[in-house]
Protein backbone atom coordinates (compact mmCIF):
# COMPACT_ATOMS: atom_id res chain seq x y z
CA UNK A 1 0.00 0.00 0.00
CA UNK A 2 3.19 2.47 1.01
CA UNK A 3 4.08 1.48 -2.66
CA UNK A 4 1.42 2.62 -4.25
CA UNK A 5 0.61 5.74 -2.49
CA UNK A 6 3.99 6.62 -3.55
CA UNK A 7 3.66 5.89 -7.07
CA UNK A 8 0.28 8.15 -6.90
CA UNK A 9 2.71 10.71 -5.76
CA UNK A 10 4.76 10.49 -8.33
CA UNK A 11 2.85 10.36 -11.27
CA UNK A 12 1.15 13.68 -9.30
CA UNK A 13 4.81 15.60 -10.25
CA UNK A 14 5.69 13.53 -13.31
CA UNK A 15 2.38 14.84 -14.79
CA UNK A 16 2.99 18.39 -14.45
CA UNK A 17 6.39 19.11 -12.83
CA UNK A 18 8.90 16.34 -13.97
CA UNK A 19 9.19 18.05 -17.54
CA UNK A 20 8.24 21.14 -18.42
CA UNK A 21 6.43 20.32 -21.50
CA UNK A 22 3.29 22.52 -20.92
CA UNK A 23 5.56 25.30 -20.67
CA UNK A 24 6.51 25.46 -24.05
CA UNK A 25 5.28 26.63 -27.75
CA UNK A 26 6.58 24.62 -30.75
CA UNK A 27 8.95 27.34 -32.05
CA UNK A 28 12.10 27.22 -30.68
CA UNK A 29 14.38 30.02 -29.31
CA UNK A 30 17.12 31.47 -31.54
CA UNK A 31 21.00 30.77 -30.04
CA UNK A 32 21.00 34.20 -28.31
CA UNK A 33 17.93 33.97 -26.35
CA UNK A 34 16.97 32.37 -23.17
CA UNK A 35 13.87 31.46 -21.29
CA UNK A 36 13.23 31.48 -17.51
CA UNK A 37 9.91 29.98 -15.83
CA UNK A 38 8.56 30.21 -12.41
CA UNK A 39 5.32 28.13 -11.68
CA UNK A 40 2.82 26.43 -9.58
CA UNK A 41 0.36 23.56 -10.05
CA UNK A 42 -2.80 22.28 -8.77
CA UNK A 43 -3.10 18.17 -9.53
CA UNK A 44 -5.58 15.60 -8.62
CA UNK A 45 -5.69 11.94 -9.36
CA UNK A 46 -8.42 9.40 -9.09
CA UNK A 47 -8.48 5.49 -10.36
CA UNK A 48 -11.20 3.46 -12.06
CA UNK A 49 -11.86 0.42 -10.23
CA UNK A 50 -13.36 -2.81 -12.10
CA UNK A 51 -17.00 -1.38 -11.08
CA UNK A 52 -16.30 1.67 -13.18
CA UNK A 53 -16.64 3.14 -9.83
CA UNK A 54 -13.84 5.81 -9.68
CA UNK A 55 -11.66 6.28 -6.54
CA UNK A 56 -10.63 9.42 -5.22
CA UNK A 57 -6.34 9.06 -4.10
CA UNK A 58 -5.46 12.70 -3.76
CA UNK A 59 -4.93 16.49 -4.74
CA UNK A 60 -1.63 17.92 -4.19
CA UNK A 61 -0.88 21.74 -5.21
CA UNK A 62 2.66 22.61 -5.76
CA UNK A 63 3.70 26.88 -4.90
CA UNK A 64 5.91 28.78 -7.09
CA UNK A 65 8.65 26.41 -6.38
CA UNK A 66 8.91 25.03 -9.47
CA UNK A 67 11.74 26.50 -12.03
CA UNK A 68 12.54 26.07 -15.90
CA UNK A 69 14.69 27.40 -18.12
CA UNK A 70 14.78 26.97 -21.59
CA UNK A 71 17.89 28.14 -24.49
CA UNK A 72 18.85 28.18 -28.00
CA UNK A 73 21.13 26.09 -29.73
CA UNK A 74 23.88 26.74 -32.68
CA UNK A 75 21.63 24.04 -34.49
CA UNK A 76 18.99 25.26 -36.61
CA UNK A 77 15.37 24.74 -35.01
CA UNK A 78 16.45 23.27 -31.71
CA UNK A 79 16.59 24.35 -28.38
CA UNK A 80 17.11 22.40 -24.68
CA UNK A 81 15.33 22.98 -21.67
CA UNK A 82 16.37 21.55 -18.17
CA UNK A 83 13.55 21.91 -14.73
CA UNK A 84 14.26 21.69 -10.85
CA UNK A 85 11.23 21.63 -8.45
CA UNK A 86 10.66 20.59 -4.86
CA UNK A 87 8.76 17.62 -6.03
CA UNK A 88 11.02 16.36 -9.06
CA UNK A 89 14.02 17.51 -8.92
CA UNK A 90 15.14 16.97 -12.37
CA UNK A 91 13.56 16.77 -15.76
CA UNK A 92 15.51 17.70 -19.16
CA UNK A 93 14.70 17.86 -22.72
CA UNK A 94 15.29 18.85 -26.53
CA UNK A 95 12.97 20.04 -28.92
CA UNK A 96 12.69 19.96 -32.36
CA UNK A 97 10.97 22.36 -34.88
CA UNK A 98 10.00 20.72 -38.42
CA UNK A 99 7.12 22.85 -39.25
CA UNK A 100 7.02 26.91 -39.24
CA UNK A 101 9.38 29.46 -38.72
CA UNK A 102 9.82 32.68 -36.29
CA UNK A 103 6.82 34.44 -38.25
CA UNK A 104 4.09 31.99 -39.28
CA UNK A 105 0.76 31.51 -37.68
CA UNK A 106 1.68 27.74 -37.23
CA UNK A 107 4.22 25.37 -36.01
CA UNK A 108 5.12 22.33 -34.70
CA UNK A 109 7.69 20.38 -32.95
CA UNK A 110 8.44 17.08 -31.01
CA UNK A 111 11.47 16.01 -28.79
CA UNK A 112 12.56 13.50 -26.31
CA UNK A 113 12.23 14.04 -22.33
CA UNK A 114 14.05 12.58 -19.75
CA UNK A 115 13.39 12.72 -16.39
CA UNK A 116 14.49 11.36 -13.09
CA UNK A 117 12.60 11.31 -9.19
CA UNK A 118 15.90 10.23 -6.49
CA UNK A 119 15.20 7.78 -3.92
CA UNK A 120 15.28 10.37 -1.19
CA UNK A 121 12.51 12.22 -2.23
CA UNK A 122 10.89 15.30 -1.22
CA UNK A 123 8.01 14.15 0.87
CA UNK A 124 9.72 13.16 4.77
CA UNK A 125 6.78 10.67 4.84
CA UNK A 126 7.57 8.37 2.05
CA UNK A 127 11.94 8.78 2.66
CA UNK A 128 11.80 4.98 3.85
CA UNK A 129 9.61 3.44 1.27
CA UNK A 130 11.64 1.42 -2.16
CA UNK A 131 14.79 3.37 -1.89
CA UNK A 132 14.39 3.19 -5.79
CA UNK A 133 14.81 6.10 -8.34
CA UNK A 134 12.16 6.78 -10.89
CA UNK A 135 13.10 7.04 -14.40
CA UNK A 136 10.48 8.97 -16.58
CA UNK A 137 11.10 8.85 -21.05
CA UNK A 138 8.33 11.22 -22.61
CA UNK A 139 7.68 12.26 -26.60
CA UNK A 140 5.95 14.91 -27.21
CA UNK A 141 4.02 16.57 -30.51
CA UNK A 142 3.46 20.29 -30.07
CA UNK A 143 1.33 22.35 -32.44
CA UNK A 144 1.42 25.50 -31.97
CA UNK A 145 -1.60 28.28 -33.31
CA UNK A 146 0.72 31.65 -32.64
CA UNK A 147 -0.73 35.46 -33.23
CA UNK A 148 1.86 38.02 -33.57
CA UNK A 149 3.99 36.99 -30.26
CA UNK A 150 1.35 38.42 -28.06
CA UNK A 151 -1.34 35.58 -27.81
CA UNK A 152 -0.55 31.48 -28.69
CA UNK A 153 -2.38 28.63 -28.04
CA UNK A 154 -0.25 25.32 -27.87
CA UNK A 155 -2.07 21.70 -27.96
CA UNK A 156 0.43 18.66 -27.02
CA UNK A 157 0.13 15.22 -26.77
CA UNK A 158 2.79 13.34 -24.52
CA UNK A 159 3.35 9.59 -24.19
CA UNK A 160 5.20 8.87 -21.47
CA UNK A 161 6.86 5.75 -20.00
CA UNK A 162 8.34 5.78 -16.39
CA UNK A 163 10.05 2.54 -14.83
CA UNK A 164 12.18 1.87 -11.82
CA UNK A 165 12.71 -2.27 -10.58
CA UNK A 166 9.72 -2.35 -8.61
CA UNK A 167 7.22 -0.97 -10.86
CA UNK A 168 6.47 0.73 -14.09
CA UNK A 169 3.52 2.50 -16.37
CA UNK A 170 2.83 4.20 -19.68
CA UNK A 171 0.71 7.76 -19.95
CA UNK A 172 -0.82 9.53 -22.67
CA UNK A 173 -0.82 13.23 -21.61
CA UNK A 174 -2.80 15.94 -22.82
CA UNK A 175 -1.62 19.71 -22.64
CA UNK A 176 -3.56 22.60 -23.71
CA UNK A 177 -0.91 25.88 -23.38
CA UNK A 178 -2.44 29.53 -23.41
CA UNK A 179 0.31 31.93 -23.42
CA UNK A 180 -0.09 36.05 -23.35
CA UNK A 181 2.17 38.57 -23.54
CA UNK A 182 2.61 41.29 -21.03
CA UNK A 183 5.68 43.18 -21.84
CA UNK A 184 7.87 43.70 -25.23
CA UNK A 185 11.43 45.86 -25.04
CA UNK A 186 14.19 45.09 -27.18
CA UNK A 187 16.16 42.62 -24.63
CA UNK A 188 13.05 41.88 -22.67
CA UNK A 189 9.90 39.86 -23.43
CA UNK A 190 7.81 38.53 -20.21
CA UNK A 191 4.88 36.05 -20.56
CA UNK A 192 1.77 34.50 -18.54
CA UNK A 193 0.66 31.04 -19.14
CA UNK A 194 -2.08 28.87 -18.30
CA UNK A 195 -1.62 25.39 -18.74
CA UNK A 196 -4.69 22.93 -18.65
CA UNK A 197 -3.60 18.76 -18.61
CA UNK A 198 -5.25 15.61 -18.27
CA UNK A 199 -3.54 11.88 -18.67
CA UNK A 200 -4.34 8.00 -17.98
CA UNK A 201 -1.78 5.82 -17.10
CA UNK A 202 -2.09 2.76 -18.88
CA UNK A 203 -0.69 -1.02 -19.42
CA UNK A 204 1.56 -0.59 -16.16
CA UNK A 205 2.66 -3.24 -13.20
CA UNK A 206 -0.78 -4.03 -11.57
CA UNK A 207 -3.66 -1.61 -9.96
CA UNK A 208 -1.30 1.02 -12.19
CA UNK A 209 -2.52 1.03 -14.87
CA UNK A 210 -6.02 3.08 -14.73
CA UNK A 211 -5.30 6.17 -13.16
CA UNK A 212 -6.76 9.37 -13.92
CA UNK A 213 -5.08 12.44 -13.87
CA UNK A 214 -5.11 16.14 -14.28
CA UNK A 215 -4.95 19.51 -13.33
CA UNK A 216 -4.01 23.26 -14.10
CA UNK A 217 -0.62 25.21 -13.65
CA UNK A 218 -0.23 29.06 -13.88
CA UNK A 219 3.16 30.17 -14.57
CA UNK A 220 5.17 33.55 -15.39
CA UNK A 221 7.95 33.33 -18.29
CA UNK A 222 10.87 35.67 -19.11
CA UNK A 223 12.26 35.58 -22.82
CA UNK A 224 16.05 37.66 -22.65
CA UNK A 225 18.56 38.18 -25.68
CA UNK A 226 21.91 38.31 -25.07
CA UNK A 227 22.67 41.60 -27.12
CA UNK A 228 26.46 40.42 -27.39
CA UNK A 229 25.21 36.73 -28.86
CA UNK A 230 22.70 39.15 -31.36
CA UNK A 231 25.40 41.15 -32.44
CA UNK A 232 28.10 38.40 -33.39
CA UNK A 233 25.55 36.57 -35.23
CA UNK A 234 24.54 39.39 -37.02
CA UNK A 235 28.27 40.26 -38.19
CA UNK A 236 28.14 36.00 -38.87
CA UNK A 237 25.10 36.09 -41.20
CA UNK A 238 26.16 39.57 -43.23
CA UNK A 239 27.36 38.58 -46.35
CA UNK A 240 31.35 39.59 -46.98
CA UNK A 241 32.07 42.22 -49.58
CA UNK A 242 35.04 41.30 -52.09
CA UNK A 243 36.93 44.02 -53.79
CA UNK A 244 37.29 43.49 -57.63
CA UNK A 245 40.16 44.44 -59.41
CA UNK A 246 39.66 43.48 -62.50
CA UNK A 247 36.59 43.39 -64.65
CA UNK A 248 35.77 41.47 -68.08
Amino acid sequence: MLRFVFFVAVVFTASSCMLPLGFQTAKTLEEDEFLSIWAADISGTVRKLPTNRVERLGLEATPFWSFAFRSGMRVKNMDWGLHLSWASPLGADLKYQFAGDRESVFAAATGLGLGWVPWFWSYDSYTSLDNEHLLAVTVPLFLTLDFNDKTSFTFATNYRYAVNSVYSFHAAVFNLNMRFRTKNTEDLRRYFTIDLFAGRSFAGTANYDNLLFGGITVSFQNLTTNMSARERLKRKRKKKHHKVFFEY
